[in-house]
């Protein structure tokens, strides 16, 4: 038993007398790395660039710099922001896309409930570019670890996608003309008829009031007809520059 301890202690003093050796003047010394040399001016383009890191993912991200720092690395400080953005951007997008695609299914509810009846046979397409808006807002790396991040997910979408349709929708609940031309050129064919069928009342009942007061109805032709034509021809051509 004492020879047990005694040579525990003798083991601890070897190593506190090393330590102590290491420290005085004129000892041997690590090199340094290119990361420890330029460690403030690391610290400093992390804390610029990406100022909403949560405590704990700024500290992940100082680590993965460090790894990652060009160990024969020379140069000013800009070229030490360019180099931390290098490896930084990857990894923290990396991880966002880690997460979104392990909680991205736990909006898909929401966002097909919040799709009002005059969009639903275009569903796809609305999810998938309400899911394109979300994500383009998505940031994990500014989360606490004590956050839920499917429910914190959830808070983004539910503040987002209303408005998305608010800023398509007409008051009385139809999709805005503008929303029906991103959708024909977006591939939704159909789109095309409706707004033809928009349009064809809209100018039906314009035409013939413009053509009147302009007097440009030719004398050879019966003006109701030529009224018609006018708007339809108007019609196809707003389509045609739509395209």
């Amino acid at each position: 038993m004492r020879k047990w301890i005694y040579t525990d202690l003798r083991a601890e003093r070897s190593r506190v007398v090393a330590k102590l050796c290491a420290m005085a003047p004129g000892a041997p010394q690590k090199a340094l790395s290119a990361s420890d040399i330029y460690q403030e001016r690391i610290v400093e383009a992390v804390k610029t660039t990406y100022p909403n890191l949560s405590a704990e993912n700024y500290y992940v991200l100082l680590e993965e710099i460090k790894s990652k720092f060009p160990t024969n690395f020379v140069g000013n400080t800009e070229s030490v922001f360019a180099t931390v953005k290098r490896i930084a951007d990857p990894f923290i997008e990396e991880k966002r896309r880690h997460y979104w695609d392990t909680h991205k299914a736990s909006i898909l509810p929401l966002i097909r409930e919040a799709i009002p009846p005059a969009g639903r046979e275009f569903g796809i397409y609305y999810t998938t570019h309400l899911l394109d808006q979300v994500f383009g807002n998505f940031h994990p790396e500014t989360y606490f670890s004590g956050e839920i991040i499917s429910e914190k997910l959830k808070a983004l979408a539910a503040e987002m996608v209303p408005t998305t349709f608010t800023e398509i929708m007409t008051t009385d609940g139809q999709l805005r003309d503008e929303e029906l031309v991103r959708l024909y050129k977006a591939g939704y064919v159909k789109c095309r008829g409706m707004l033809l069928e928009r349009y064809a009342t809209k100018l039906h009942n314009l035409a013939p009031r413009i053509i009147s007061v302009k007097n440009l109805c030719p004398s050879l032709e019966y003006p109701p007809q030529f009224a018609k034509d006018v708007a339809q021809e108007v019609s196809l051509k707003l389509l045609q520059k739509a395209r």
